[in-house]
C-alpha cells in the first residue's frame, strides 16, 4: 500500500508539474502574441501619422502657394489700376492742353481781315468732343 501511495503521489506531482509547465508555456505564448500585436499596432500608427503629416505638409504648401499667387495678383492689379489712373489723368491733361491751345489760337486770330472769308456767325463755334478715358 505504501508503494501504491508513493506511486500515486509521484504521478500526481508529475501531473501537477506538467500542468504548471503547460500553463507557463501557454502564458508565454499569450504574452508573445500580445507584444507582437502591440508592436504591429504601434508600427501602423506611426505609418499613419507619417502619412497624415506628409499630406498636411503638402496641403499646407499648396495653400501657401495659392496665398502667394493671390497676393501677387493683387499687387499686379494695383499696379494696373495705378497705371490706368495715371494714364487717364495724362490723357485728360493733354486734352485740356489741346483745348487751351485751340482757344488761344482762336483768340489770337485776327477778326475778319479784308479779303478773308467771313465766319458763318459773329462768333466762331467751338465744339467739344467727349474724351474716352480708357
Amino acid at each position: 500500500m505504501h508503494v501504491a501511495e508513493g506511486l500515486h503521489s509521484q504521478a500526481m506531482a508529475s501531473m501537477a508539474e506538467q500542468a504548471q509547465w503547460d500553463h507557463q508555456q501557454q502564458m508565454a505564448r499569450v504574452v508573445q502574441e500580445a507584444q507582437e500585436a502591440l508592436a504591429r499596432q504601434s508600427h501602423e500608427a506611426r505609418v499613419l501619422l507619417e502619412t497624415q503629416a506628409q499630406h498636411y505638409a503638402a496641403e499646407s504648401q499648396h495653400f501657401q502657394a495659392r496665398v502667394q499667387a493671390a497676393a501677387t495678383a493683387a499687387r499686379e492689379a494695383e499696379h494696373v489700376a495705378q497705371f490706368a489712373s495715371s494714364t487717364g489723368i495724362q490723357e485728360l491733361e493733354m486734352a485740356l492742353q489741346r483745348r487751351e491751345n485751340e482757344r488761344l489760337q482762336l483768340l489770337a486770330r485776327p477778326q475778319s481781315a479784308p479779303g478773308s472769308p467771313a465766319p458763318s456767325s459773329s462768333r466762331e463755334r467751338i465744339t467739344l468732343v467727349p474724351l474716352r478715358l480708357w
